[in-house]
């Protein structure tokens, strides 16, 4: 795990007001503070009102005010707020969503196309229930039928997840939305499947849902699926 971070603000006249949202498109590097002392490894969400948001590789966010980060790192965040544009209206953002669950071994399986459904395993981990690894279905030509398969009706595709976890992943149930024709997927028309694995009846995590096609997961497993987040096409 990255230290914890801190540091002295820099001068009030670096900050930067209130730059525009920036898109979940930057990779991971490596952020330091103003004092140089403290990092931490992670993506940039967002840039909105003097403050930055980072995901960092376990799905969890830190959000620090830009004028606490180094020069070159103001400088890099500054650079893509001014080359970054607002998407068009009604435009859905890829990326990847939150990420539920902790721990494991990090995993992401990834498709071109939408993700029809998954085939899973159930398994059993310091005496509970829940999912083994889980693997996104791209083409439903192939046979699929069984109790280890929970795949999309014709015209429709995987929008979001209910996610039952903490210490690793209960259960999931996956919400069908129907693919609009011209990309995406319609959230106003859309099923849920039943449960995947043994629900524990504790408030869940919804991820995905806005009608960005889902074109893979990603998360963390040992024997047993611990975490899970999805990975969304911008259309």
């Amino acid at each position: 795990m990255p230290p914890a971070q801190q540091g002295r603000p820099a001068p009030e006249a670096e900050k930067n007001p209130a730059a525009p949202a920036l898109a979940a498109t930057a990779g991971f590097r490596t952020w330091r503070d103003s004092t140089g002392k403290f990092t931490i490894e992670g993506k940039l969400l967002s840039n909105t009102d003097g403050k930055v948001t980072i995901q960092k590789s376990d799905g969890s966010k830190v959000a620090i005010p830009l004028q606490r980060l180094s020069a070159p790192d103001r400088a890099y965040v500054n650079s893509l707020g001014e080359a970054e544009s607002a998407p068009p209206a009604g435009a859905l953002a890829g990326g990847d969503t939150e990420q539920i669950g902790s721990g494991g071994w990090v995993f992401r399986k990834e498709g071109r196309g939408p993700v029809l459904g998954f085939r899973y395993r159930l398994g059993q981990w310091d005496n509970g229930q829940c999912l083994a690894p889980i693997e996104p279905i791209f083409d439903a030509r192939i046979p699929l039928a069984g109790p280890s398969v929970v795949i999309a009706r014709s015209g429709y595709a995987v929008g979001a997840l209910n996610v039952d976890a903490k210490r690793f992943v209960n259960a999931v149930q996956i919400v069908f939305m129907r693919l609009k024709p011209g990309g995406g997927l319609d959230p106003s028309d859309s099923y849920t499947s039943p449960w995947i694995g043994v629900p524990t009846g504790r408030a869940t995590t919804t991820i995905g849902g806005s009608g960005a096609t889902v074109i893979g997961i990603y998360g963390r497993h040992g024997a047993v699926l611990e975490a899970i987040g999805l990975i969304l096409r911008g259309e």
